[in-house]
């Protein structure tokens, strides 16, 4: 193959000169400045034009015949025609801008991102399975969308990133829908780095089922969103969030006025196995009304890595058995990392809530199921919203489960001047916080005391306290002048209507009132 390479000032051809296209004959041509009136190909052999663009330009001329293009340069070249070549273009430095993918290929292709980045300027519907989109394997590449334009893009028909990085750079919306095999998308990443990146369908999973073997990352610009329809979207298996926000879009909700939730009862968002958040100048957030844990493993962890935040404003409920709408049994989370884990919604899972570094905070309405428990590890937190702690094993050194009726450790027990078996009424103020456990299988004024006991070897030969019932730690925040001004309940109480959760979810409450007095409602 004879391979030609010129300049413009070379041939002395300007969009002014010629009349017609610039015929490559079968031979290789590498330009770079741009003949305006284009290029075809008569020969017989596949001929490949190298675009080495340094400068941003605008183009009209028309790429045509049996030619395959490669775009190299920084520059950024315009298109304004559409290019027919039946070979496909490959972006490897610099970007193409155009409307619509149309203008890049003819029909037939399959067109290559190496490094390089297609624009596209207008709202379009891209489900051709005739013109593909493929990231060259072991490579990267950019899809940027114009600010308040739209790509609705076919997974299943126009995209393989399959072990790949697709990047999301522009401010617009990319609409993915119809999900691909996943052989198109394994050990592949797309990173939002900035618009959002939205789904109608369960682009990462069939029904119920395994998520895919793929990333999903979210920069601190970029938003992930569903558009509920009354289904379950699940999350490959991995995400990442860098200050990235994941969230239910919903048009409207009979529920709330608040775009980001929907009625939980058919429309779910649910985890995979893995969620790592890095250090960002803004939290990550997922804003949901409800999510369930990954199908795949009956298990999600939180990787909230030291110096990062995470916060879930959502409901977290068991995701399902393989292949159906059944909820699995028994099923828990883990949290892990330095950094802190944020959780506003109720607490559905059933299983144990492990945190296993950094802290976790629960806000008012972060309520546990009765079958929930929280174990945290040596060097983990847990506290309220407000600051009040719950369970420091950096004081214990053991592992609690403190928010059950099967607690141990409320706070550093060895401190308790009781004998083993003894029941312990209340907590000394110790400086920061003390109160009095109470009984709450009946509320309001018929609330009465049920303290635990102290066990003198507890945890590992730690002292701790023993929970056994309907019981709370009521627990009165005081200030430097020595008066009550707040009182924070970590209550549990009985349901004797329902036969299969005798106990209802576990609450967090803050009020003035005076649990000692007046219970709580």
């Amino acid at each position: 193959m004879k391979t030609i390479s010129v300049a413009m000032s070379i041939l002395t051809l300007t969009h002014t000169v010629a009349a017609s296209a610039l015929d490559l004959k079968g031979s290789d041509l590498t330009v770079t400045e741009l003949v305006q009136d284009g290029y075809t190909n008569s020969g017989d052999d596949t001929a490949t034009l190298t675009l080495d663009i340094a400068s941003d330009v605008n183009y009209l001329g028309v790429i045509a015949g049996n030619i395959a293009v490669v775009k190299r340069g920084r520059g950024r070249v315009t298109l304004g025609s559409r290019w027919t070549h039946t070979k496909p273009t490959t972006v490897e430095d610099g970007a193409l801008v155009m409307p619509d993918v149309t203008y890049m290929s003819g029909s037939g292709v399959t067109n290559v991102l190496d490094g390089g980045e297609v624009a596209f300027t207008e709202t379009f519907k891209w489900d051709d399975s005739s013109r593909g989109l493929q990231v060259k394997r072991n490579s990267s590449g950019a899809i940027n969308i114009a600010d308040g334009k739209t790509v609705t893009l076919s997974f299943k028909n126009c995209l393989n990133y399959s072990r790949a990085r697709l990047r999301l750079t522009g401010p617009g919306i990319l609409y993915g829908t119809v999900r691909a095999s996943e052989e198109n998308m394994k050990d592949g990443v797309i990173a939002v780095e900035n618009g959002i990146f939205r789904s109608g369908s369960e682009l990462f999973a069939q029904k119920h089922k395994n998520s895919y073997d793929t990333v999903l990352e979210i920069g601190e610009r970029g938003v992930a969103d569903v558009e509920a329809k009354g289904r379950y979207f699940t999350l490959p298996r991995y995400t990442v969030l860098e200050g990235g926000t994941i969230s239910m879009l919903a048009a409207q909700s009979a529920y709330t006025n608040d775009p980001h939730r929907v009625c939980v009862s058919h429309e779910s968002l649910i985890f995979g196995d893995m969620i790592t958040v890095k250090p960002s100048p803004q939290p990550s957030r997922i804003l949901n009304f409800g999510a369930s844990l990954a199908n795949s493993t009956g298990y999600t962890v939180f990787n909230v890595e030291n110096g990062a935040s995470l916060e879930i404003d959502s409901r977290i409920s068991p995701g399902f058995q393989d292949g159906t709408s059944t909820f699995r049994e028994g099923q828990g989370f883990s949290k892990i990392g330095g950094g802190t884990l944020l959780l506003r919604g109720p607490i559905d899972a059933q299983g144990a809530v492990y945190v296993g570094a950094g802290t976790l905070v629960l806000a008012q309405d972060a309520y546990l199921s009765c079958k929930a428990k929280i174990k945290t590890a040596p060097g983990a937190v847990v506290k309220l919203e407000d600051g009040t702690l719950l369970s420091s094993p950096l004081l214990f050194g053991i592992a609690a489960d403190p928010l059950l009726s099967t607690a141990e450790v409320w706070m550093d027990a060895s401190v308790l001047p009781y004998e083993d078996g003894q029941i312990v009424p209340a907590v000394p103020n110790f400086g920061t916080s003390g109160g009095a456990f109470m009984n709450f299988g009946m509320t309001g004024a018929n609330a009465s005391p049920v303290a635990p006991t102290f066990s003198k070897d507890g945890i590992n030969g730690v002292p701790a306290l023993d929970f056994n019932g309907s019981q709370a730690l009521c627990l009165d925040s005081y200030s430097n002048h020595g008066e009550t001004i707040e009182t924070y309940c970590v209550y549990r109480v009985t349901d004797a209507g329902s036969p299969d959760y005798p106990l209802a979810p576990f609450s967090m409450c803050c009020t003035n009132v005076d649990c000692n007095e007046n219970g709580v409602d």
